[in-house]
């Protein structure tokens, strides 16, 4: 649960992390496929505040995800299982902004049963934290991720405040989207724009491998939110 990436050595370096060998192996296997290159940011899901209760961070993006034609998603109410895993395998980019991994809407042994194509965003406390049950290798939902073929997961180790992270989150799609890099690239600096970087932007990594994204909609950004559109570095 270290945040090795955080560390003044590896900062301006491309890291992600992968749990085992024949994980990697399976992953790049996968990436020799023509059609899994680069991420279309056109066909991009989303599932914001399933709960309800997370009010700012519904306020923050759902009209920005929805002036994007061609961006679908579900808002302020509970996904079915079938959304979630429609949502999931038909779209390039998945984007989840909730509590934790969204376990409390779909078991991880669904997610790894079908087959997904999604770069995905889980944005929860506590997302990409891996447990230990017993004598078995650690596991968790983002590694049912990866086992479905996503190519990489963006999670969070550990509890985080929902402002900084959700300007987090904007940051690193404006980023990605205006600057074609691959998303481990421009990870770490992206956390410049939270208040308390250390304790938000270092629980976020990512698993699975470098991913590019291509096709950027002009909404994204040109209708960005206002509290988006002057983050500065702190």
């Amino acid at each position: 649960m270290l945040p090795w990436e955080s560390i003044p050595l590896l900062q301006h370096h491309s890291v992600s992390r992968i749990m085992s060998v024949d994980l990697l192996l399976w992953q790049l296997q996968l990436r020799e496929i023509p059609t899994q290159t680069g991420r279309d940011l056109r066909k991009t899901s989303f599932i914001i505040n399933p709960k309800g209760d997370l009010l700012n961070t519904a306020v923050r993006f759902s009209d920005w995800f929805n002036s994007i034609q061609s961006w679908k998603g579900i808002e302020s109410r509970p996904p079915t299982k079938q959304d979630w895993l429609n949502l999931l395998s038909e779209n390039e980019v998945f984007i989840f902004c909730g509590h934790g991994s969204g376990n409390a809407y779909i078991h991880q042994e669904a997610i790894a049963r079908r087959w997904a194509q999604a770069a995905s965003f889980l944005i929860g406390c506590s997302s990409g934290k891996l447990s230990e049950p017993g004598i078995t290798e650690p596991e968790g939902m983002v590694m049912s991720y990866l086992l479905s073929g996503c190519p990489s997961v963006m999670s969070c180790l550990w509890t985080v405040t929902d402002k900084d992270i959700d300007k987090f989150l904007a940051h690193c799609l404006l980023t990605w989207a205006k600057t074609g890099r691959n998303l481990t690239e421009i990870l770490r600096s992206c956390g410049n724009v939270c208040k308390h970087p250390l304790l938000n932007a270092s629980a976020t990594v990512i698993y699975g491998l470098p991913v590019k994204c291509i096709n950027p909609p002009k909404a994204l950004m040109t209708k960005t939110p206002e509290i988006f559109k002057n983050m500065q570095p702190t």
